[in-house]
């Protein structure tokens, strides 16, 4: 409440948030057809994020008093994931029944319920994974204000810091 009260929200919401890509080891990389992806119930990293100056700050839930961590967003870019061709690095949020090994390859996907963002760093690496209920959205596409506020609060703080846009 206190930071909704003294800084500028640009967007609030439930969402499912993963630190980091998926970890591979050389046999994984190397024969990538054997490699069913990694995947992670909704529920397990679900989060309450909000985007004020510049970072995002991740709650336990929205009663949480304090952020479990902040994210800042300067050098982080935000890239709405393909649920048809996922990089290979992400994380499946809540898989589909029946698309793992036994279908083509790297088709083991995030239900269709769920849109997911990637905030890649400078290397074009993922640092953080974010995937929202479209059934959440109350009319307006959550992802698409997701990726407009990170966009906005980066445009801000380069503003601010006197970094050209």
């Amino acid at each position: 409440e206190a930071l909704r009260a003294t800084q500028h929200v640009a967007f609030e919401g439930p969402a499912a948030v993963v630190v980091g890509p998926v970890e591979k080891d050389i046999c994984q990389i190397m024969i990538p057809c054997f490699d069913e992806r990694s995947f992670i119930s909704f529920g397990e990293v679900k989060r309450h994020i909000l985007i004020a100056d510049s970072n995002i700050f991740v709650y336990l839930d929205s009663m949480a008093i304090s952020p479990l961590y902040t994210i800042p967003l300067s050098d982080l870019v935000p890239e709405r994931e393909d649920p048809n061709h996922p990089d290979f690095y992400s994380h499946t949020i809540s898989p589909e029944a029946n698309t793992g090994f036994c279908t083509p390859m790297f088709t083991n996907r995030s239900k269709k319920s769920l849109e997911t963002v990637l905030l890649k760093d400078q290397n074009g690496e993922i640092a953080f994974q974010f995937a929202f209920h479209k059934k959440m959205t109350s009319g307006n596409n959550m992802v698409d204000s997701f990726i407009a506020s990170v966009i906005s609060s980066k445009a801000s703080f380069k503003t601010r810091e006197g970094i050209a846009v």
